[in-house]
């Protein structure tokens, strides 16, 4: 074990280092959007129980002028600061607390790129203009851009506060009411003509995104296009643009592409004006509207046209088939109208309660076949299958022995990776001791050491004694000698060295056959054994302490679990096989039926999932509690069954500003 754990060291502190090298590197024109896309995967970055809502980048002008210092421009200057911030309801921020820094410097170089990403903030002073909305208290993690190319900072004249002298600044831009509806809010107007204005949103790499906006008659096209009868590389159509599409886009749009490369290009998004579709769903799969400044959807454009550089025939061609939106997906209908949009909006989503009425009649059609208590179980409705599955655990747990500690299954789903110590617990061997067990029969004797020696009866004590060298090439920098004691009841130490020796022979064996596979592909298989091997042991130490967090010293519950342990490494008949009851029991015995008025989230979704998902319902819980408030999660509990069915189980996810928006894409994660 004490082996394990300075391997576990060793090849963390190497991470360490080539974390080092990463972020030593120079960062490119926008440090927080390289952050954001490379830097994440090292974990350093803080993530967990913060609120994200689009307050991750600050990539649009501010409200008013803000330089920056010269001290912070230049090759190898430019960096990102990420504050933990809270806003008043207002938009002024209440509190910060720096979290992480994007390159990593020393803390003699990083303090001024703190101070001056602070004096950023209170330069701004009004945060209503991000997206979203500001909930006072919530903890948002707020990146500020220090790079003086920045489109953050560029445009007008020096702000007097700025630490330096010639700082590029950032001159607010107009914002369109409409835009900021449909998720663009710093979308900035270029061209307006007899009605139609033509917004820039954002460029991306080679390619501006534009938006259109403008009225259509109800049978007008939305685009003005031929097919070529071509296609590209890929496979899709290539169209020539009619007259007045052309027209449009050369007058409204191509004088203000501000792109550069070899071959420049420019998508058009547009919306009907005289009609609010704004589908906030993304489609699963499909091409959405995505805002990158904030990474939320926008809302979908009735119509999508790209663009490249004129051909040498003067024709302006586009490399993918016309797309239209309708209300859920993509489809190839290039010539659709606001009719014809308009009744596909209604019919999807009329068919989707009409589908719902359906099929709850062919279902009740068919039940009506039966007699009462008859029914078969695939007729049975939601509530008779939530019924009969808290029947089963009813009779169950009516069968349960005395004087023997049961645990629910919130319980068992809070410990990753626990499965051979709740078998265990529970007086079943019928797992293979030379696999996982020996792992977890050490972990827990090191636990019980460190948390309950007093409590150790007949105690043996073993030290273990290395150094821990630090070394450069083969120059040795430092050595410290380290020393580490484990104290143990007599009858479990020969097992103890035993398993010891065993998980170490193992461990090394297992390296060694990594190593063996060599050729091209044994660096990966060396570093996703060692990465396996990490992953196991540090999961089954997190499992182990939140156990020990939740069974006291002198507790049944751990009492039980320490003597199971004990029988199954020496193959002796468990407790509950022997009949050896455990006392006060029945004080820390747990059920899975848990009354309506106490049901929490898991509880919820562990009933309305018949007591077969805990691990889902595990993950889905600890992410409502980071993404809703008590109120919103509370609403949640008091009719699941209507959250499953409505939101759960359909393909498009809720709009943005809708709570369980925020439990979407969570959602997706916890069902891998």
């Amino acid at each position: 074990m004490t082996q394990t754990i300075r391997l576990i060291g060793s090849l963390m502190a190497m991470l360490f280092l080539v974390a080092q090298d990463i972020h030593a590197q120079d960062v490119a024109a926008n440090p927080c959007k390289q952050m954001f896309d490379h830097k994440m995967r090292l974990r350093g970055f803080p993530g967990g129980g913060f609120v994200y809502n689009g307050f991750d980048n600050l990539d649009a002008p501010p409200p008013k002028k803000i330089g920056l210092g010269s001290a912070f421009q230049g090759p190898g200057k430019p960096g990102c600061v990420v504050f933990e911030t809270t806003f008043d309801a207002s938009g002024a921020v209440t509190s910060t607390i720096e979290r992480f820094q994007f390159p990593v410097r020393m803390t003699s170089m990083s303090a001024p790129y703190r101070a001056e990403a602070e004096r950023v903030i209170r330069a701004i002073g009004d945060f209503s203009i991000l997206p979203g909305d500001i909930n006072p208290g919530t903890r948002y993690l707020l990146a500020i851009p220090l790079y003086g190319d920045h489109a953050f900072y560029r445009g007008g004249a020096t702000d007097p506060s700025a630490s330096g002298v010639g700082g590029a600044l950032a001159v607010a831009g107009v914002r369109d009411e409409d835009m900021s509806a449909r998720g663009y809010s710093q979308a900035e107007p270029v061209a307006s003509e007899n009605g139609v204005r033509a917004f820039h949103l954002f460029t991306r790499g080679n390619q501006d995104i534009f938006a259109i906006v403008k009225a259509y008659a109800s049978d007008e096209p939305f685009l003005d296009y031929a097919d070529t009868g071509e296609t590209d590389r890929y496979g899709k159509a290539i169209v020539d643009y009619g007259p007045k599409t052309l027209e449009e886009f050369n007058r409204l749009v191509a004088p203000h592409i501000r792109a550069r490369g070899s071959l420049l290009a420019a998508e058009v998004r547009y919306y009907a004006q005289n009609a609010m579709l704004d589908y906030p769903h993304r489609p699963s799969g499909a091409e959405g509207a995505v805002n990158p400044r904030t990474n939320r959807p926008a809302a979908n454009p009735v119509a999508i046209a790209r663009f490249v550089a004129p051909a040498s025939n003067g024709r302006a061609r586009r490399w993918s088939g016309i797309k239209s939106w309708s209300p859920r997906s993509v489809v190839q209908r290039p010539h659709n109208t606001l009719q014809t949009l308009v009744a596909a909006y209604r019919e999807r989503n009329v068919s989707d309660r009409e589908r719902r009425r359906l099929a709850l009649a062919e279902l009740e059609a068919e039940r009506a076949k039966y007699a009462p208590g008859e029914i078969p179980q695939e007729l049975w409705t939601q509530r008779e299958r939530q019924a009969a599955a808290r029947e089963k655990i009813r009779l169950a747990e009516s069968k349960r022995k005395p004087g023997y500690v049961y645990k629910a299954g919130r319980f068992w789903a809070g410990l990753p990776d626990f499965d051979i110590p709740r078998m265990t617990f529970d007086g079943d061997f019928s797992f293979s001791i030379n696999q996982r067990f020996p792992a977890h029969y050490l972990t827990f004797l090191t636990l019980y050491s460190e948390r309950c020696k007093t409590h150790i009866a007949d105690p043996v004590t073993e030290t273990t004694q290395w150094d821990e060298v630090t070394m450069r090439g083969n120059i040795e920098l430092n050595r410290i000698h380290r020393t580490a004691s484990i104290t143990m009841e007599r009858r479990f130490y020969p097992k103890y060295r035993e398993y010891q020796a065993l998980g170490t022979t193992q461990d090394i064996g297992t390296l060694f056959d990594a190593v063996l596979k060599g050729g091209q592909d044994g660096g990966a298989a060396l570093t996703s054994t060692l990465g396996r091997m990490i992953t196991r042991e540090l999961h089954g130490l997190i499992a182990w302490a939140d156990f020990f967090d939740q069974a006291p010293c002198t507790s049944a519950t751990l009492f039980q679990m320490q003597e199971n342990l004990f029988r199954a490494a020496h193959a002796s008949p468990s407790l509950q096989a022997s009949g050896t009851t455990v006392r006060h029991a029945a004080a820390e015995t747990q059920s899975d039926l848990v009354p309506a008025s106490e049901m929490t989230f898991f509880d919820a979704c562990y009933d309305y999932f018949l007591f077969e998902k805990a691990a889902f319902c595990q993950c889905m819980s600890n992410n409502a509690k980071q993404s809703l408030s008590a109120s919103e999660r509370a609403g949640i509990v008091r009719d699941f069954p209507a959250y499953a069915r409505d939101v759960m189980s359909v393909e498009t996810p809720p709009p943005p500003g809708d709570p369980y928006w925020r439990l979407s894409a969570p959602q997706r994660a916890c069902m891998n």
